[in-house]
């Protein structure tokens, strides 16, 4: 389980739940009614007859993260995955547009669960990647469109492979989930059995970013059961993931047969007034409703 935030931090983040009932913004948007009459859970803001408004809490915000704790999105992520028991060893898909606040979103995200593993970038060079890893020193492997060699990073290399090839891609994932060194990019036999792999340890997570490029050379179908694939072969090894995927990879989206073989969703949107909401859909015990995890704002890290 991830570690319990800052109690400061946790009541910052029950406040901010007021603003994912309150949708002025987006009064014609489909899924108002659906999140406005969901039932509270546990991330419910406290009863103190204090209903903050967003200029409050944007104020608020900006107060605590000064404190000690200095709150950030790295922390309401962290009071956001306490809020709904997220584990190592899930698998989840982050169904959230390919924008900076969502990409910085989800390396916070696997910045917080994992320990170590393996991380795919498709988008991104690794050493930019490594730049945000602070705690992590995961095997990033290069997917980029026309990757042809691999990168420094302090001393050791990371595995390149072009995304374009799902077939290299996938053996490159089946030689490296579960045995994460980046030390041996030669010599490694392609296609890697699951009998030779050592089990995950608790901390070891994948993470994917992402899968909307994938899906600019790639259809539909065939991404599907790439991650299809992917994720047998973490839940054997006991290893969790979390995967960048498109706003539309929802249980109800039009492309849905992408998160089939996840454990649940977690789809996200940033509204038109900065407030940043997130929906978990699939997870035993979690309401389907939005919970707010930012707030946007030329004084706030979002």
């Amino acid at each position: 389980m991830t570690v319990s935030p800052d109690p400061a931090v946790t009541q910052a983040y029950q406040r901010l739940q007021s603003l994912a009932t309150t949708d002025t913004h987006h009064s014609g948007h489909p899924d108002v009614e659906a999140y406005v009459t969901q039932p509270a859970g546990g991330s419910e803001p406290q009863d103190d007859g204090y209903a903050p408004s967003l200029t409050d809490l944007k104020d608020q915000l900006g107060e605590l993260s000064d404190a000690p704790c200095e709150l950030s999105q790295r922390h309401l992520v962290s009071a956001f995955m306490a809020d709904v028991a997220v584990d190592p060893t899930d698998v989840v898909l982050l169904a959230a547009p390919s924008t900076q606040i969502w990409e910085v979103i989800h390396r916070l995200w696997y910045g917080r669960i994992a320990a170590t593993g393996v991380f795919v970038t498709t988008k991104h060079p690794p050493a930019e990647l490594q730049r945000a890893f602070d705690r992590q020193n995961p095997c990033v492997v290069d997917a980029m469109p026309e990757s042809n060699g691999s990168v420094d990073r302090s001393g050791d290399e990371s595995r390149s492979v072009d995304c374009r090839d799902l077939t290299s891609l996938g053996v490159a994932m089946d030689q490296l989930i579960g045995d994460h060194e980046c030390d041996s990019t030669e010599n490694l036999p392609d296609g890697a059995g699951m009998a030779s792999s050592q089990a995950g340890s608790d901390s070891e997570v994948f993470g994917f970013s992402t899968l909307n490029e994938l899906l600019l050379y790639h259809d539909v179908e065939a991404v599907a059961q790439f991650l299809h694939l992917v994720s047998t072969r973490l839940r054997r090894r006991s290893v969790g993931a979390i995967v960048h995927g498109p706003p539309e990879a929802t249980p109800r989206g039009d492309r849905s047969s992408v998160v089939a073989s996840v454990d649940y969703v977690v789809e996200g949107r940033t509204r038109d007034d900065g407030v940043v909401l997130t929906r978990v859909h699939g997870k035993r015990g979690v309401a389907p409703r939005w919970r707010a995890i930012g707030v946007v704002d030329d004084g706030i890290e979002a």
